[in-house]
């Protein structure tokens, strides 16, 4: 039976949110499980109802449960959504510019490629070719290129078989594209240039060869950056 400890009323919600938080952790709350009613898990803790649901607030922004309404409290598996709200507000807070998202998104990217080239499955390869093939068709389409640009670098992120590449590159990524991609990728130039990249990238990735794969990922990023922010 699942053990729930009093909280010092001197910390209350943060203190309950963490313990919560450690419990989803550890996996004495699994993903999927319901939650007691409120009222019940107010008294396991022994605080009041309004404290026990600041907690919960706290838990749900940080994507670890999920409200059903007329259901329940479930616990959850935190999505790539609540670091790229976290990396949006540390842009605001911290004067974070596109041009320090790019640099950042090249040192992961570029590894990612490299192990990608390592450890990409053939049916991996095969989803690359045909997002490229999607872009062609899609290339007077702004929003359907912007949706094929990113499965195409998340499929490469997929195949580095480490599951943090995908959760960092995903929201960097996407607030990229939020920003200023669609602008850039306006100008049919780029979009050529775009897909002449991607395609050097899928044949480094098949030849196996890490260093070709990441000299490929280098010089895309690169020429998509002078595109973007031509200033850099």
């Amino acid at each position: 039976m699942t053990q729930y400890v009093q909280i010092n009323r001197h910390h209350l919600y943060d203190t309950i949110a963490k313990q919560m938080e450690q419990m989803i952790l550890n996996e004495t709350l699994k993903i999927g499980e319901k939650l007691p009613p409120e009222k019940i898990l107010a008294e396991k803790f022994g605080v009041s109802r309004n404290i026990l649901r600041e907690a919960l607030k706290t838990l749900k922004e940080r994507g670890l449960i999920e409200v059903k309404t007329g259901d329940g409290v479930y616990v959850a598996k935190p999505e790539t959504d609540i670091l790229k709200d976290m990396v949006s507000r540390l842009m605001v807070f911290s004067n974070i510019t596109i041009k320090d998202l790019f640099e950042f998104r090249l040192t992961l990217e570029v590894t990612a490629c490299g192990l990608a080239a390592e450890r990409a499955a053939e049916e991996e390869i095969k989803k690359l070719e045909d997002i490229v093939e999607m872009m062609k068709i899609h290339f007077d389409d702004v929003d359907k290129w912007a949706i094929e640009e990113l499965d195409f670098h998340y499929t490469i992120a997929k195949a580095t078989k480490n599951p943090l590449f995908y959760s960092f590159i995903s929201p960097i990524s996407s607030l990229l594209i939020n920003a200023v991609f669609t602008k850039g990728r306006n100008k049919s130039d780029a979009k050529a240039a775009g897909i002449e990249g991607h395609i050097e990238i899928i044949e480094a990735i098949k030849s196996r060869d890490r260093k070709s794969a990441e000299n490929a990922m280098i010089k895309h990023l690169e020429r998509s950056r002078t595109v973007i922010i031509p200033e850099s």
